[in-house]
Parts: structure tokens; sequence; C-alpha cells
């Protein structure tokens, strides 16, 4: 009998190792630095209407190390809220469910880096390696959880 219990015990014990492993393998933090006015109250009301947005462009939503940031998939695509807000500028502009974004893409890497035009604060997204078609996705999917954030008139032309 005392050995019935110990290989219950070692099976118990491994068991528990296992599980242990798996689970701290599903809480992966990306660390990411906040944004300069990430405190503003606007920043929290945009992350209480991301909350659904459990993927994002097919990517699994991740924990963050910092406030008012979401990131999703590895590597990962990373949202700040409360960057400084785009002036004016030459960069691409693109609309995507009425929300105005300026930035680009990377030509060496692929990465793309956007920041929210005419709101404030700003959000900034950036996208690793961005795939054809991508970009425009994340974006869209993203333009409602904008609209908390106070419009200035501006536009992108």
């Amino acid at each position: 009998m005392p050995l019935s219990l110990s290989i219950r015990a070692a099976v118990a014990a491994a068991s528990a190792l296992l599980l242990a492993s798996l689970l701290s393998g599903c809480a992966s933090t990306v660390t990411v630095q906040a944004a300069p006015d990430a405190t503003d109250p606007a920043c929290a009301e945009m992350l209480v209407a991301l909350r659904g947005a459990d993927e994002l462009a097919g990517r699994p939503r991740h924990e963050v190390s910092a406030q008012s940031a979401a990131a999703w998939g590895d590597p990962p695509i990373v949202l700040r809220c409360g960057v400084q807000p785009p002036g004016p500028t030459t960069e691409p502009c693109i609309q995507a469910n009425g929300i105005d974004w300026v930035g680009s893409v990377d030509s060496a890497t692929g990465d793309a880096r956007y920041v929210t035009f005419g709101r404030v604060p700003a959000v900034e997204i950036r996208v690793p390696d961005v795939g054809p078609g991508e970009l425009g996705d994340v974006l869209a999917q993203l333009a409602p959880a904008m609209a908390p954030l106070k419009q200035t008139g501006r536009k992108c032309l």
C-alpha cells in the first residue's frame, strides 16, 4: 500500500507542476512604456471600450505592464493612449470607420506606427511586420473604441 500512495503522490505532483507551467505560459505580460498623458480620463474610457477586444487581427490579447495600453499577439501589436497628438504632417493618412490615423510603415522592417489624428488624447498603434491589408483591419477594429477621445475638428486631407 505505501507504494500505491507514493505513486499517486508523484502523479499528483507531476500533474500540478504541468498545470502550473501551462498556466504560466498563458500569463505573459508585454512590457510597454506608458505614454506621457496615459492618466487622461479619456484613455480609461477608451480602454473600457476595448474590453471585449480579446483578439485583434486574429491575435490574442495579452496583459501589459503600463497604464492605458493594450497588446495582442507575438510579436505584439501594441496600443498606447496618451501620446503626443501629431501636428501638421505630410505622413500618409488612413481613415478607418471615421477615425483618422497618420503614420507610416518602415520599408526595411515592415513595422507600422500610426497615431490618431484630430483626437485628444492621441492613441498610437504599432503593428510589427504588418501584412497586406492587415493595417486597415487593425485600424477598423479599433475605431469604435476611439469614440471617447475628444475630436479637435482637424481632419486628414
